[in-house]
């Protein structure tokens, strides 16, 4: 039982600044960005938690990781090298309608693993508009066409359940990365380690949710006009250019010294994955490339997603606010009446997060449960890790409404019919939390490794 009289003036003050944020991530009077600066004015004014330790946040090693990684992503999007890879994709996928929707949401999620899933959403769904047009359905038939919807759909979905399978896959993750190396484990979070443990829930949740989009009711069976137009739209790219080679060599160049982490790790201690992000992110701008610079600072500064790494450092800082404050002790005591199996606290805490994702953002849902689920457990004396693993991957499965994540948001803009889309998202979004606390439960009772990080 919650006893008011027993809060120290630090519990309410975290627990007034949680429902706060929580308030703001949720309705948005103000942008997500400006709502993640509330942890320091608030403290500042009425001191409930020391600030030294909560200011270093903002400039937090997964902070300037987000910083180069946006960077990186801004030179694929001035080149074109996201439209190539993506229109070279499709340019596979057949004239049968499934086989479109298998390529179109198979895309999304091998795309989304390594880059934001709004940069992806807002890369595929207009060419997929395009080609929609090209059928002749467009404007308002967009809103009546079962394959519109289906497309629409693969892409919105594709891009939020393949955030799970890597670090990569969006602030969501590299957040629970950190809460869990700074107030569970105390060494880094490795990269390799969070492929090994996730990818399978991804793999899984995906193949379910494919079945589903497969199973609509489709009014055509064939997109010959469209699979031309992607043809056509790949080939007017003409060759690929040295810029692009340059972005792709660089990127993945960048990526494979982040998973090579371990064995460099004792030689470069201090070479966080962060900075080889950072540094990728630097070169872009001091490289030229047929005599001009690959990037250039006009255009990456309003590209760069200023808002997405301030949302990810104000997680942090709520964070840590409800750990010093002892709120968190105080949630763990509370839902610990609740978590009395294994199977139960999969469940429980993986339907707080998928519920809070569907209504705010992936990344505040994560700043808001993940400190939940590591309290609770403490409080318990069990691992927390397993919990964080389902917990984590379910704050991906933004499905049901428009501010769930880019995906249905764009979606959504682009005129997929609202009340469809949420009445299957929540069936989506029911599945995969199904799925999600069975895999983790059998994973948890046969794998010691998904007790660690």
């Amino acid at each position: 039982m919650l006893l008011l009289p027993l809060w120290t003036f630090e519990i309410r003050g975290a627990l007034g600044l949680l429902l706060w944020m929580a308030a703001w991530w949720i309705f948005r009077p103000v942008h997500m960005g400006v709502t993640s600066f509330l942890p320091l004015p608030i403290i500042a004014l009425f001191n409930f938690a020391p600030m030294e330790q909560i200011l270093p946040s903002y400039a937090d090693n997964i902070v300037i990781l987000l910083l180069g990684a946006s960077i990186l992503t801004v030179t694929w999007m001035r080149w074109g090298l996201d439209k190539r890879l993506a229109l070279l994709f499709l340019f596979r996928g057949g004239v049968n309608v499934k086989s479109q929707i298998f390529f179109w949401f198979v895309l999304s999620i091998m795309m989304s693993a390594v880059l934001p899933n709004t940069v992806v959403a807002a890369t595929l769904i207009p060419i997929a508009v395009a080609m929609l047009g090209y059928l002749n359905i467009s404007g308002a038939r967009i809103e009546t066409s079962e394959f519109a919807t289906g497309i629409l759909l693969a892409i919105a979905w594709g891009t939020s359940v393949g955030g799970i399978g890597t670090p990569l896959g969006g602030a969501m993750n590299l957040l629970t990365m950190r809460l869990v190396e700074e107030t569970v484990s105390g060494h880094e979070f490795m990269f390799w380690v969070w492929v090994t443990r996730m990818f399978p829930l991804m793999l899984l949740t995906s193949s379910v949710l494919l079945a589903y989009l497969l199973s609509f009711p489709f009014e055509i069976n064939k997109v010959e006009k469209g699979a031309a137009y992607i043809k056509q739209s790949y080939l007017e790219l003409g060759p690929i250019t040295r810029e692009e080679k340059v972005c792709l060599y660089l990127f993945s160049i960048t990526v494979v010294f982040t998973f090579l982490r371990p064995f460099y790790i004792s030689t470069l201690p201090l070479l966080h994955p962060a900075y080889i992000f950072l540094l990728a992110g630097i070169i872009c701008f001091a490289i030229t490339v047929k005599g001009k610079p690959l990037l250039t600072w006009q255009y990456a500064q309003p590209k760069i997603m200023w808002g997405l790494i301030y949302l990810f450092a104000g997680g942090i800082a709520l964070g840590k606010i409800i750990d010093l404050s002892g709120a968190g002790l105080l949630f763990g005591n509370f839902m610990s009446n609740y978590v009395t199996s294994l199977f139960l606290g999969l469940a429980v805490f993986g339907a707080v997060a998928i519920l809070l994702t569907n209504i705010t953002s992936n990344t505040a849902a994560c700043a808001i449960v993940i400190p939940i689920v590591i309290s609770t457990s403490q409080s318990l004396g069990i691992n927390p890790i397993p919990f964080i693993y389902i917990a984590a991957a379910a704050a991906n499965a933004g499905f049901v409404l428009p501010s769930s994540s880019g995906g249905p948001a764009l979606a959504a803009g682009y005129g997929i019919n609202v009340k469809k889309m949420a009445l299957r998202g929540i069936l989506a979004m029911l599945m995969t939390l199904i799925i999600l606390c069975v895999a983790g439960y059998f994973i948890s009772s046969i794998w010691g490794g998904f007790w660690i990080v």
